[in-house]
């Protein structure tokens, strides 16, 4: 199905999301190109026109091998990049920052970055660039904690809505107004962060997301009690 495929790489240019999905079908790695801008899934062998940018979907256990065509395809590229590139002036401690951040940069930058500076005499082995990549994503599975207040408020409104709605006699109010500590709820219990690797985790701490639950379930326990008020008035 298309929902198992998740964004790996993304182009500029439809010619070159074809060549590098040529590469992907040479390797057995089945794929889809996405015009992001609609939304719209070009299936395999069926290259219609589409717009830019074009992401190349792909299942989240082909990334590995993915990663590695890739890496291989720009390698290939490298010898032919033009010296007017601006990666060819920058400072060696420039291009450090680049190795450094690897998920910040495109991979061809990246991998020129390693290139250059070879070129310079500068020693970068492969084991110093997959430390970096493991510690960047360790940097970016650390659980990032929901807003306290928003969380406040979630309590507060699935409980007190219901009242609101009687007290100023508008019925309506207690369907419509709970739908804002129930979206709260859902949205932090969740959210989820997909990594450079394809692996996805849950953006909130277990215990925040208990308290979502805990909304959650407030919220449409006491919308059912109230539905049973409305009822019987």
């Amino acid at each position: 199905m298309s929902n198992d495929f998740i964004l790996f790489q993304q182009f500029t240019d439809i010619e070159a999301a074809e060549d590098f999905a040529a590469e992907l079908r040479n390797n057995n790695i089945e794929y889809h190109l996405v015009d992001h801008d609609n939304d719209i899934n070009v299936k395999v062998y069926n290259y219609n026109t589409i717009q830019i940018p074009i992401g190349v979907n792909i299942r989240q256990q082909d990334f590995a091998k993915a990663d590695e065509v890739l890496t291989r395809y720009y390698e290939a590229q490298i010898n032919n990049i033009d010296r007017s590139y601006y990666l060819f002036f920058a400072t060696d401690q420039e291009l450090k920052v680049i190795l450094n951040n690897p998920f910040d940069w495109g991979r061809l930058d990246y991998l020129l970055a390693a290139h250059i500076l070879k070129e310079r005499g500068i020693a970068v082995t492969h084991e110093a660039m997959q430390q970096a990549k493991e510690e960047k994503l360790k940097e970016l599975t650390q659980k990032e904690p929901a807003s306290e207040w928003v969380i406040a408020a979630g309590y507060t409104l699935a409980v007190l809505v219901p009242f609101i709605a009687i007290y100023f006699n508008k019925p309506g109010l207690g369907f419509i107004l709970p739908v804002a500590p129930l979206m709260a709820g859902l949205s932090i219990y969740y959210n989820r962060k997909i990594l450079p690797n394809g692996e996805r985790f849950y953006v909130h701490p277990e215990k925040d997301r208990k308290h979502a639950k805990n909304i959650i379930l407030l919220n449409l326990i006491i919308t059912v009690l109230y539905l049973v008020y409305c009822f019987y008035q």
